[in-house]
């Protein structure tokens, strides 16, 4: 027997689809207590719930873990007439030698409405989840995926009252065919390609409501039988017109196919059955060592790949095209794309593999919660591999992107690799709008843009302009150019030092306005002589200055320390 103690705030939310009760307010949950206890024992059904499978019930018996995940609440109402939820804290619940019968024990005003909600994953207070990593049984699925949700019970006074559960979610069996007997299954991935198969139970409109397209069903080296059958079982949230993909991983094989057009459907209330001829879908067990580009372009117009800088990896944009593989990058940026992956063949992380950058760092998962209160992680380099964080599993998708996934990090953190283009990072999100699958692409198909030559083409005689020089000067990065020749009106002088080192920082412009000004840095006066009063330089002087053209801080383009005035014209 455990008692409930939860934390739980109180939220407007709609009456579960399935009731029908008439929702009492609740103005003082301290008058007229009563006791109450709720048994689930129903219409000769005394296990949590049923699906039926023509003459087989895929049941199961309440179990300790749902000591822990059920949650009793009374329903009331605000003062604006919507519903609310208040978690009944003092509640106790109790299971039956055999495990049939559940028993809830509670204090709660006379008169009031409460439910029972039960989910293995809370990841908000008030939004139960299927989880989107399963552990079914051979013959049933994963109890711990499952949510279960009471109707509502109006509490009459000292009495005891039976619940009945219904469910948001669908339970559906997928019978995999032609597989090897023998062989033992380590892993099925179910996505769909049209639309989420999990998600959360939504109090507002009692429904779910869809967040991730993908679940990964786990198995410890099952085998199969002689009928080269498997039944794979499942909870998924209900939707209908699913293309489906599936990919078995055993010990001996990898199978992959594509199935069904937009006609599969998970409808609430039906058991949905379906089975997947595997017969030539094996597919070669790849071996993705050696060195890559890790980027996110699936659709190649969001061009961005990875690099560590500062002691995370990030999403940079220096990546220019993406065509047939070859991957055209900014000059002098490819060394820092560089990653080594390693594929590990001894040890507990056999199969998997480490991923490493140019510098040594090795790419891994540091968990965390993002500010909506989801598990995350971000993608840290470190100097030695962790045993948790840094060893990752990779296997190609259909759409030539790819899933590489911290296997070692806790199931219910968030454990793919995306690449986020909303904020500068690289991180293991839930998929989202914003983000990328990622994609590898070869390191010795990725070419530097060619650099274009920069040619000095200003002569005392013909100078550049203002604008012509600051244009030029964008162009050169970390180079300068030597003996530039810039003609222009003085149209700000920022200072003259006369004390010290005898030069001048002033703008110059074709008209003397502040359009297209270009900047002398430290500038001596004629013919490189030292300024030796403050005004000897003045706004509308005319000047030609020579001098190294550079693009300081790679951003602001001027004339390096040390130009010299070589043609000077006072104003009349």
């Amino acid at each position: 027997m455990r008692k409930l103690f939860y934390t739980l705030g109180t939220i407007a939310a709609v009456a579960f689809a399935l009731t029908s009760c008439e929702r009492q307010e609740i103005s003082n949950p301290d008058d007229n207590l009563v006791t109450i206890t709720l048994k689930a024992d129903k219409a000769g059904i005394d296990t949590k719930t049923a699906a039926d499978e023509g003459d087989k019930v895929v049941s199961y018996f309440w179990t300790a873990e749902d000591e822990d995940n059920m949650k009793l609440f009374v329903v009331g109402l605000d003062d604006k007439g919507k519903e609310t939820f208040t978690v009944v804290e003092s509640a106790v619940l109790s299971i039956s030698d055999d495990n049939k019968i559940l028993s809830i024990t509670a204090t709660v005003p006379a008169n009031s409405v409460v439910r029972a909600v039960l989910s293995s994953d809370w990841t908000t207070s008030t939004k139960p989840k299927v989880s989107a990593i399963q552990n079914p049984l051979v013959d049933n699925f994963d109890p711990n995926a499952d949510i279960l949700v009471s109707d509502d019970v109006t509490v009459s006074g000292l009495n005891e009252e039976l619940l009945t559960f219904r469910r948001p979610v669908t339970v559906n069996k997928m019978t995999l065919k032609n597989l090897v007997a023998g062989e033992k299954v380590n892993k099925v991935t179910i996505s769909s390609e049209t639309t989420d198969l999990t998600g959360y139970y939504e109090y507002e409109s009692a429904t779910m409501s869809g967040q991730n397209n993908e679940i990964t069903l786990k198995y410890n080296d099952v085998e199969v039988g002689s009928t080269k059958e498997f039944p794979v079982y499942f909870v998924a949230m209900p939707n209908t017109g699913h293309t489906l993909t599936v990919v078995v991983k055993t010990d001996q094989n990898t199978y992959s196919k594509t199935f069904g057009n937009g006609t599969i459907d998970f409808n609430l209330g039906e058991f949905t059955k379906f089975g997947v001829n595997l017969s030539g879908c094996a597919v070669d067990e790849s071996d993705y060592s050696g060195e890559w580009v890790i980027g996110g372009a699936n659709d190649k117009s969001a061009l961005a790949a990875i690099a560590y800088t500062s002691g995370n990896f990030y999403p940079v944009l220096n990546v220019l095209s993406i065509e047939d593989d070859v991957v055209t990058v900014a000059t002098g940026s490819s060394s820092s794309l560089k990653m080594t992956v390693t594929r590990v063949t001894e040890g507990d992380n056999a199969g998997l593999y480490t991923i490493v950058d140019a510098n040594g760092k090795y790419l891994s998962a540091t968990g965390g919660l993002n500010s909506s209160g989801n598990p995350e992680n971000f993608m840290t380099g470190l100097t030695a591999p962790d045993a948790t964080t840094s060893y990752w599993s990779i296997e190609e998708n259909t759409d030539g992107t790819f899933n590489i996934v911290a296997e070692n990090v806790a199931d219910n953190l968030a454990k793919s690799m995306r690449v986020n283009f909303s904020s500068p990072r690289v991180s293991c999100y839930t998929m989202n709008s914003t983000q990328a699958k990622v994609t590898l692409y070869p390191f010795d198909k990725v070419v530097e843009e060619e650099e274009e030559e920069i040619v000095n083409t200003s002569t005392l005689e013909n100078p550049y302009t203002p604008a012509e020089a600051n244009e030029l000067a964008q162009k050169l990065g970390t180079k300068t150019l030597e003996g530039v020749y810039v003609a222009g009106i003085v149209s700000k002088v920022a200072s003259i030092d006369i004390t010290q080192y005898y030069n001048a920082n002033y703008y110059i412009s074709a008209d003397g306005t502040d359009t297209d000004a270009f900047y002398v840095f430290r500038g001596k006066y004629i013919d490189g002589a030292d300024f030796t009063s403050a005004d000897q330089l003045n706004v509308g002087d005319k000047v030609t200055v020579c001098g190294t053209l550079k693009l300081y801080n790679n951003k602001t383009p001027e004339l390096d320390a040390g130009s010299s005035i070589v043609a000077y014209e006072v104003p009349q």
